[in-house]
């Protein structure tokens, strides 16, 4: 079973994805800005330490997901960088066996 990738698509896919992922990374805290602003304003109330943990809570799960496809993108451009270099690797070793063949 042949897996036919295009290394130069997958490598801009992996660099649109980490680039993404730093301008999420870029957003994330001011998502939350009402929210802190809120448990800020009302320190003494019950409320606001719940909702400063739950902004909190909700701000560590997108920088996690946000850290999850950056590292897909990560690995999206090392696998273009390996497979061009394998391939280029493969055309240098079929051209020595055919400059071999004809040098016979």
């Amino acid at each position: 079973m042949g897996l036919d990738i295009e290394p130069t698509s997958v490598g801009r896919a992996g660099t649109d994805l980490q680039s993404l992922g730093a301008e999420a990374k870029a957003k994330v805290g001011g998502l939350f800005a009402s929210s802190d602003a809120a448990a800020n304003g009302h320190a003494g109330w019950q409320s606001s330490a719940q909702l400063s943990a739950c902004s909190q809570a909700w701000k560590a799960q997108l920088e996690q997901m946000i850290d999850y496809l950056t590292n897909i993108g990560l690995n999206l451009t090392s696998s273009a960088v390996q497979i061009t270099a394998e391939d280029i690797e493969a055309a240098d070793r079929i051209d020595d066996a055919l400059q071999g063949l004809a040098g016979r």
